[in-house]
């Protein structure tokens, strides 16, 4: 796991926080919080993990927009066909190809009421990165804007993960904002970039991947914009990556997350984020409560005469078991939930000396309360 810089910042639960696994858990973002911190909630608090993230938009080396200038400069016409054969790629259409790993040229239709469509480039450069998990042609892409006399190749970005172009709902008359969407790594975390495209010029105008950027992707994730009540929205979901309970990048176990953010007019703020509630968001928020020796809020999320085992159960009897027999979960522990283990939900604690697996037992849901939590003991696994 990499190595993370934890901050936990507690913050006053509400007393409907127990009611919270009618589906979904509901966050607004706390003013204040900035840079590039995946947020967790815990039922009343908020755990900050700073990790490091992927590098920013690549820009487009200008020898290379001089060089696709100069094949613009044989055509004398707004013409996408003449367009098409003097870059040698398939005439423009309204959609992407399904491979993109090849020259093509997109029809964006009219962006700025010249009459003229603006078309999208994808531009290979034809050779393969030694760096690339997956060895993948580099891209770059160029909005082509005819400007009453001629074609001309705005660079937007260029890069070697998969991609995605859209160009956002109309907001100003003067202007119109183009999303690059870049997938990172195998878990396919979403990395929008906004480029603004006003009077015959492109530029970047927000990076999600910037330092001062409060976006936040989520594993196997995607991004959609919409238009609410006046207001640009970008919507991003995916799988959470809490920290605390470790869950396979790829493997289906975990908690889905949704954070929605609002177009301030030159960046996107996040508003609100909410998770789905399922048994292993109910053991995450259990196991992060604890962490915090929040047994209030861990509390509330067990069925105590259940878990207790007890006709009289009490916060207090809580307390002592979990002192008494599960200290562990009071300490600074990162847990780790095994793809195996996704049928019973079991969770592991991997320490020097011996391996504990936990098999909880849960109510019907939501809410998905504990009631039960059985632990085993194992010698580790020899290396």
């Amino acid at each position: 796991m990499p190595s993370r810089l934890k901050l936990v910042l507690a913050i006053s639960a509400a007393k409907s926080r127990a009611a919270s696994g009618k589906g979904k858990l509901r966050v607004s973002h706390a003013s204040g919080i900035r840079g590039r911190a995946a947020r967790a909630i815990i039922a009343g608090t908020i755990t900050l993990f700073l990790a490091p993230q992927p590098g920013k938009a690549r820009q487009i080396p200008p020898e290379e927009t001089q060089a696709l200038q100069a094949r613009l400069a044989a055509v004398a016409a707004p013409d996408g066909a003449q367009l098409a054969k003097a870059l040698g790629v398939e005439p423009a259409s309204k959609e992407p190809p399904p491979d993109l790993a090849q020259n093509y040229l997109q029809d964006l239709g009219n962006l700025d009421g010249r009459r003229t469509s603006e078309y999208l480039l994808e531009w290979l450069a034809g050779e393969e990165s030694a760096a690339a998990e997956v060895a993948s042609p580099e891209w770059s892409l160029f909005l082509l804007d005819w400007d009453g006399g001629r074609w001309q190749a705005l660079p937007l970005m260029s890069g070697y993960a998969p991609f995605t172009v859209q160009v956002l709902p109309r907001m100003n008359s003067r202007q119109r904002l183009i999303a690059v969407t870049v997938f990172a790594g195998q878990t396919r975390i979403p990395y929008p970039a906004i480029f603004r495209f006003h009077n015959h010029s492109a530029g970047l105008l927000w990076d999600g991947r910037s330092d001062e950027s409060r976006y936040e992707g989520h594993n196997q994730g995607h991004v959609q914009f919409r238009v609410e009540q006046g207001v640009l929205q970008m919507v991003a979901d995916g799988r959470a990556d809490p920290g605390l309970l470790v869950f396979s990048k790829t493997g289906s176990r975990g908690f889905a997350a949704q954070s929605t953010y609002h177009w301030t007019g030159n960046a996107f703020d996040p508003v609100k984020t909410e998770y789905t509630a399922n048994r292993d968001f109910t053991l995450y928020r259990f196991i992060a409560a604890l962490h915090l020796r929040d047994f209030r809020t861990a509390y509330s999320l067990i069925d105590p005469a259940k878990f207790l085992e007890t006709d009289k159960p009490t916060p207090e009897a809580f307390r002592k078991m979990m002192q008494d027999q599960f200290p562990e979960f009071l300490d600074a522990r990162i847990f780790k939930a095994p793809e195996s283990g996704a049928a019973e939900n079991t969770f592991q604690l991997n320490l020097e000396d011996k391996v504990y697996v936990y098999t909880p037992s849960f109510s019907g849901g939501p809410p998905f309360l504990l009631t039960g939590l059985g632990r085993q003991e194992h010698k580790p696994e020899a290396e």
